[in-house]
């Protein structure tokens, strides 16, 4: 039986690994904050809140805020970073909420969601009428990380270790989500993209930078799992990126949406 000192620690090097490898998560949250105010009487619910840092961040500004997120790890790491802050290991399809908060958000995080009709439609019955929604997330395009990632799967060298490829992502345009809130009774208020850039120094900074969100491949062995990493941002490279001896930048297409609950 492996020792819970160690599982334990397993578990925050993965979140550590996380906080120090989510620039981009980071900076997406950081400049839409800028333009997205909170009033102080607000109660929030934030969606995939990760290590809580984003959280802490909302709650300087909000009366009550509560992070959830699939990754019990995550939460772990949080509660224990953040213990002044609610955080509950649910997914985005398990709210459990009736008209409790002012403003739902959720950063790079709802691309993840497998059932997105379910996930919107308990969202706007835990949004009070009137409430906001806010919602960052990666757009369609060719250089996604999970469509880059399923062409490898399926490649001679690594379909037999990936007989069912489950990597979770689903990525959308703007007008293909759009469609998807409004479905679920909300009404779309705001909705743009914009061309984001991340640099790193090397190659391995960007290996480093992928490998938090590589759930699909914790059933490889960690040097399976590095090569596997090492052909995604390969691939990454190859795909309209720009990379010299100084500098690799990465390009993103990051999509905003804000929303709002109107019946009442």
């Amino acid at each position: 039986m492996q020792n819970i000192n160690s599982v334990n620690h397993s578990f925050n090097n993965q979140a550590e690994n996380y906080k120090h490898n989510s620039q981009m998560q980071w900076g997406w949250a950081n400049e839409t904050l800028k333009n997205f105010s909170f009033e102080p009487e607000d109660v929030v619910l934030d969606i995939g809140c990760g290590d809580g840092r984003i959280t802490a961040l909302i709650a300087e500004q909000a009366s009550e805020v509560t992070g959830i997120d699939y990754s019990e790890k995550m939460i772990a790491y949080a509660r224990e970073h953040y213990p002044q802050l609610s955080f509950i290991h649910c997914s985005a399809t398990e709210i459990n909420y009736r008209e409790k908060f002012d403003k739902v958000v959720s950063f790079s995080t709802m691309h993840w969601v497998a059932d997105q009709q379910k996930a919107l439609q308990l969202i706007k019955g835990s949004l009070k009428p009137g409430g906001l929604l806010l919602i960052v997330m990666p757009g369609k395009e060719v250089n996604n990380l999970g469509t880059v990632a399923k062409k490898i799967a399926k490649s001679p060298q690594w379909n037999s270790y990936f007989p069912e490829f489950k990597q979770g992502a689903s990525y959308f345009s703007p007008a293909e989500y759009a469609v998807l809130v409004e479905q679920a009774g909300l009404r779309v208020i705001q909705i743009k993209t914009a061309k984001t850039t991340v640099h790193f120094k090397t190659k391995k900074e960007l290996m480093d930078s992928i490998d938090p969100v590589c759930n699909f491949l914790n059933h490889l062995d960690s040097e399976k799992r590095r090569l596997f990493i090492e052909e995604l941002a390969d691939k990454w490279l190859e795909n309209d990126q720009y990379c010299s001896e100084e500098v690799i930048a990465i390009h993103h297409l990051k999509i905003e949406l804000i929303a709002q609950r109107t019946d009442l």
